[in-house]
C-alpha cells in the first residue's frame, strides 16, 4: 500500500527534474509559465539558455520586470544549430554556458534551474549525456530542474525519462510553419531551411512574426 504522506513530504522536499521534449511548440514557454508561477513563491531563479543568439520575448520580460528574482545567462550565436552546421564554436560555447552555470548553482541558493535548449545541445554533443545526468545526481537536494528541448536519439530520450521525476513529451498536430522534408518526410513545425533530422535543404523559409511566437 502506498503510503501517501510519505509521497507529499517527498514531494515538498526534494527538487524535482522536469523534461520537455518534443518537436512541439511551447517547451520553452511551459518552462517560462512555471517560472511565473514561482516568482508568485519569491524563488531565486536561474535560467540558462543555449543555442539561441536572440533574445525571446520572456527574457525581456523577467529583465524588465523580475530582476530580483531571476538571473539570466545565454549562450549560442544567431542561428539554428542543426546537424550539418555546427562549428567547433559552437561546442565552445557550450561549454563555457555549462561551466559558468554549475559555478552559478554554486554560489547562490536558487531554488529553480531552467535549462533551456540544453536537450539539443547534448544531442548534438556540444555537451555530454554525462554532464547532464551528473548534474541531476548532484545538484542541491531541493534545487527545482527544467530542461527543455527537441531530443532525436532514442537512447537519450530513454535515459531522461529514467531520470526525470516529470517528463512531458510535446506532440505537434498542426502548426503554421509546417514544412515536409522531401527526403525523410519528417514534418517540421518552425522556420527551419534545413530539415534538423536529415540535413537536406527544405527550400522554404517563414520569418517568425514578433509577438507570441518570438
Amino acid at each position: 500500500m502506498v503510503n501517501d504522506d510519505y509521497i507529499m513530504y517527498d514531494l515538498k522536499k526534494e527538487g524535482k527534474i522536469h523534461i520537455i521534449t518534443g518537436f512541439g511548440k511551447y517547451k520553452s514557454s511551459a518552462a517560462f509559465g512555471t517560472a511565473l508561477r514561482a516568482i508568485n513563491q519569491d524563488w531565486r531563479i536561474l535560467i540558462v539558455q543555449f543555442l539561441k543568439g536572440k533574445k525571446s520575448g520572456e527574457i525581456l520580460i523577467f529583465e524588465k520586470y523580475f530582476k530580483d528574482n531571476v538571473d539570466i545567462l545565454r549562450y549560442g550565436f544567431n542561428k539554428i544549430a542543426l546537424p550539418n552546421n555546427i562549428e567547433v564554436s559552437d561546442k565552445d560555447e557550450s561549454q563555457r554556458g555549462w561551466e559558468e552555470m554549475l559555478h552559478a548553482i554554486e554560489i547562490n541558493n536558487y531554488d529553480l534551474l531552467i535549462l533551456d535548449e540544453v536537450l539539443p545541445s547534448v544531442d548534438l554533443k556540444l555537451l555530454t549525456q554525462k554532464q547532464l545526468f551528473d548534474l541531476f545526481d548532484n545538484k542541491p537536494k531541493a534545487l527545482e530542474v527544467i530542461c527543455t528541448g527537441r531530443v532525436s536519439n532514442k537512447i537519450f530520450m530513454d535515459n531522461l525519462t529514467a531520470k526525470s521525476s516529470l517528463h512531458s513529451d510535446i506532440v505537434c498536430k498542426r502548426h503554421y510553419f509546417s514544412c515536409k522534408c522531401p527526403e525523410c518526410n519528417r514534418s517540421w513545425e518552425y522556420h527551419y531551411t534545413y530539415c534538423p533530422n536529415c540535413g537536406v535543404e527544405l527550400g522554404k523559409y517563414t520569418s517568425a512574426r514578433l509577438g507570441i511566437e518570438i
